[in-house]
């Protein structure tokens, strides 16, 4: 388990620096339904809410692999990407360093505004920064 927060997601295989780690996958829909979901998962204090542009948006809870568990951090040692696909908008997984087999995967999760970042996240992030520290 993780010591910040859930059970993390800790790597099989060390990965090398801008090295595709996996897609993080999860149930398409609007910026309405996402910040309709938002408010019902503030309350469980779990999200895992991805923006992918301006109208769409990500919800891996339902639908997601185990790239949703990656705990957050201001220090991280992989980083998401957006990515057009065949003309889709999907994230990837990366590498910010090599990372070693046995890590936990931590990435910033941009919160783009700071003022509206539930207080559970912010618990969160707190743990991860002692822990990377």
């Amino acid at each position: 388990p993780s010591g910040v927060a859930g059970g993390g997601v800790f790597l099989r295989q060390s990965i090398d620096k801008n090295e595709f780690l996996q897609e993080y996958t999860g149930e398409q829909m609007s910026q309405e339904e996402a910040d309709r979901r938002g408010k019902i998962y503030d309350k469980r204090n779990s999200s895992y809410i991805f923006n992918l542009n301006n109208q769409t948006v990500l919800d891996a809870m339902r639908k997601g692999n185990k790239t949703r568990f990656a705990n957050h951090s201001n220090h991280p040692n992989c980083f998401a990407k957006i990515l057009l696909v065949r003309g889709d908008h999907r994230i990837g997984i990366f590498g910010k360093r090599r990372v070693e087999s046995g890590e936990e995967l931590f990435y910033d999760y941009h919160h783009e505004n700071h003022d509206v970042v539930p207080e559970w996240h912010e618990q969160i992030s707190r743990k991860a920064r002692r822990k990377m520290a």
